[in-house]
């Protein structure tokens, strides 16, 4: 089983930062009977074309992550003003996992430190830490876990 590892009160809303958010069909329907417009309004006023196939929700510049972010993130609050009404993939987010946090108890177990300040904010590529890639984050996670808190060896 998979330590599920992650906080949303403590995040500054890193995956409303996500360069796609993918908006459904079903999503369009949901904003277009949140705001009393129709599909097409809907569409045209929160969504654009990311490809022939994907729609995405639009999005606004954060000076909290330095980023754009999802037109419907409160930047007060940092949290989302239409937290009934959205998409699928806000629903389902983080599952398993959380790119945020994993990096920050990564970077945290990296420097020695309970609670840290980020370096990069947020972060560009895997190439911002090398040792702590995508594809390598979970194993070290559990390994984490499982090694009541400590990095295990290599």
């Amino acid at each position: 089983m998979t330590a599920k590892l992650y906080d949303c009160d403590s995040c500054p809303a890193y995956c409303c930062g996500y360069p796609v958010i993918a908006a459904t069909k079903t999503d369009i329907r949901r904003l277009a009977r949140h705001f009393k417009l129709s599909e097409e309004e809907a569409r045209d006023r929160f969504t654009e074309k990311e490809n022939n196939r994907v729609r995405k929700l639009r999005q606004r510049p954060d000076k909290k992550l330095g980023t754009p972010a999802c037109v419907f993130l409160n930047q007060k609050t940092r949290g989302c003003s239409i937290y009934k009404a959205r998409p699928q993939i806000c629903r389902d987010h983080p599952g398993d996992r959380c790119e945020w946090n994993d990096r920050r108890l990564l970077e945290s177990i990296a420097n020695g430190k309970k609670v840290i300040r980020l370096k990069v904010m947020p972060w560009q590529t895997d190439g911002d830490y090398p040792l702590y890639t995508a594809k390598k984050l979970p194993a070290l996670l559990n390994a984490y876990v499982s090694n009541n808190g400590k990095m295990p060896s290599n």
